[in-house]
């Protein structure tokens, strides 16, 4: 073996040892994060049923994988939550768990873990016994996307709650007759107008409108889109990263829309969105999603997209989910909306324009 051929081996070797220590590393940290999770999560659940805490006070929980580590995020409704947190936080320490306390208002927000690691995040709200009958349910909006097609679907849609939103893509082979049958059933129907995304599809979606057309093409195809589907009282976007993103195709669009008393959901395909800012300038009642359901299609990431979704509603009075018409995301739904119905109040998309909403 000639020297260059050594040198070269030499190098071959030392990038692949360098690359099995940053994977080995990356997965001990994982590994050591979930276990610390799992750790502190046994410790504090049986502390909790010592302490008086069930399922009734909790109001959310969720997990996120931030940089390699495992976070629980947890929000508790209790009467006199700082002598509670006080009392908490003295086992927890007892127990040799690392934490630390924050005050908003009457909410404490108690940070705990082991050592560096931070697992857990825990919000301790307080409320009155006197004033639990008499508190507003924050508001709920769920949207489903992408019905019309047919399948298993779009067969459960209409099991769905009749307080969901129901978005239905134009041209397709059942947007009609499933529109009218939502709207005999009390569902409020959406648009779910195709627009321009950054990917080239071969097979676009019928209906879709694009950067590159005049106003003039943007009015027949919109005009087209909308006799497809019954009963439509606003409209949201199908895709259309590129086409939200830009002032004035949305301008063009949204001056097409002015005037046919129709509101929009923004469905925030891209952070740059013009979409409210244009719907503003035109007078047309605009909305935003604030969370996906089902970008991964299992029932464990939609319970915890569910659980955030909660969170933003309790935080800020409402909240907006888009969903899809996928089996497991409607099943998992219904699920969910059973369990949280006396902790949220559903509503048509259209509720949050009116007067009484927040």
């Amino acid at each position: 073996m000639s020297r260059d051929e050594k040198w070269l081996l030499g190098g071959v070797l030392l990038f692949v040892s360098f690359s099995l220590i940053i994977w080995w590393g990356i997965k001990y940290s994982l590994f050591q994060s979930t276990f610390l999770s799992s750790q502190v999560e046994e410790f504090l659940n049986q502390t909790f049923v010592h302490m008086g805490i069930g399922e009734e006070n909790i109001a959310e929980k969720f997990s996120e994988e931030k940089d390699g580590k495992v976070v629980i995020y947890e929000t508790i409704v209790i009467p006199r939550s700082k002598e509670f947190v006080e009392k908490l936080s003295r086992r927890l320490r007892q127990a040799h768990f690392s934490l630390s306390l924050q005050q908003e208002g009457r909410t404490f927000i108690l940070s705990v873990g082991k050592g560096s690691f931070k697992t857990h995040i825990i919000r301790f709200k307080s409320r009155e016994k006197s004033s639990l009958s008499t508190t507003k349910k924050p508001y709920l909006v769920v949207v489903i996307d992408d019905i019309g097609y047919g399948g298993e679907g779009d067969n459960l849609v209409l099991t769905l709650p009749s307080e969901v939103t129901l978005s239905f893509l134009p041209r397709t082979p059942h947007a009609k007759e499933l529109s009218r049958q939502a709207r005999e059933k009390g569902f409020e129907i959406l648009l779910h107008q195709p627009l321009e995304g950054r990917n080239v599809d071969p097979y676009p979606n019928p209906g879709v409108i694009t950067c590159s057309m005049s106003k003039e093409e943007m009015r027949e195809i919109l005009n087209n889109n909308l006799t497809t589907v019954e009963g439509i009282v606003g409209i949201n976007n199908h895709e259309g990263s590129v086409f939200t993103s830009r002032q004035k195709p949305m301008e063009e669009l949204l001056s097409l829309v002015k005037g046919k008393d129709l509101f929009f959901l923004d469905s925030l395909t891209t952070s740059g969105s013009q979409v409210e800012k244009v719907a503003q300038q035109f007078g047309i009642p605009v909305l935003k999603r604030d969370i996906f359901l089902d970008n991964k299609k299992d029932p464990a990431y939609i319970h915890n997209q569910f659980q955030k979704l909660l969170s933003i509603a309790h935080r800020k009075g409402y909240a907006i989910a888009i969903g899809h018409s996928r089996a497991v995301t409607i099943e998992t739904l219904k699920k969910e909306l059973a369990r949280n119905k006396d902790k949220v109040r559903l509503v048509h998309l259209s509720f949050l324009l009116k007067d009484e909403s927040p």
